[in-house]
């Protein structure tokens, strides 16, 4: 994750003692061809469709007081590894008296990095994992011109029940969004003249849609 000042004072603004936690939304990039650039300025001058997505779904970047993170009881450590414990502190603090920022935030870039759902994890973080595995590759796959799409637009995010069942189409579908990806966003770096960059003033249209998204699924 790399972040610029602009953010920095973002994440002072909104975050509030006793009243505003703040969430931002992040830009992840699909590929990580833009590991390597030594002009930092290039991860944010990327932030179109063509290079990455709005991280809509993960809680994991947040900002609040200690005092407000150590009254709602921290982190559940019940949770070991990765998945699920940002979302499930994400639903204790919507439940608390503090109010919630969300919001686009174009000084956070998340990088690109491959992780793997492995059998250490449960089954709950194991379908997680594959959700946002499978999430990053179709929309990815969305960008490139591949025979493989539709293999991922017709397939289905496993449930826990049938998780098991479908890993190694999963882990096929995603391997060929990822190779399909790697390509395409080369190219369009490349090609890139005048990046799409995010203006302040659709933050608050990302927020409204946020939250909107989190009324349907509750």
């Amino acid at each position: 994750m790399i972040f610029n000042r602009d953010s920095l004072n973002r994440i002072r603004m909104n975050t509030i003692r006793k009243q505003i936690v703040y969430f931002p939304i992040i830009f992840s990039l699909y590929d990580n061809f833009l590991n390597n650039h030594t002009n930092h300025n290039d991860y944010f001058n990327s932030i179109n469709s063509d290079m990455g997505y709005w991280r809509h779904f993960g809680y994991g970047m947040f900002s609040i007081y200690k005092s407000d993170f150590d009254r709602i009881g921290g982190f559940n450590k019940k949770f070991i590894g990765w998945g699920q414990e940002d979302s499930e502190l994400f639903s204790r603090i919507k439940a608390s008296n503090l109010s919630i920022m969300r919001t686009t935030d174009p000084g956070l870039v998340h990088l690109f990095h491959k992780f793997d759902c492995d059998s250490s994890k449960t089954s709950i973080q194991m379908t997680s994992c594959r959700k946002s595995k499978a999430r990053t590759a179709r929309l990815c796959q969305k960008k490139c011109d591949n025979p493989s799409r539709a293999e991922l637009s017709s397939s289905s995010t496993p449930s826990p029940a049938s998780s098991s069942q479908t890993s190694n189409s999963d882990s096929s579908s995603v391997s060929s969004a990822e190779n399909s990806c790697h390509q395409t966003s080369q190219k369009n770096m490349s090609s890139q003249q005048t990046p799409v960059t995010t203006r302040e003033n659709s933050n608050r249209k990302t927020c409204r849609l946020a939250k909107l998204k989190d009324k349907k699924k509750q």
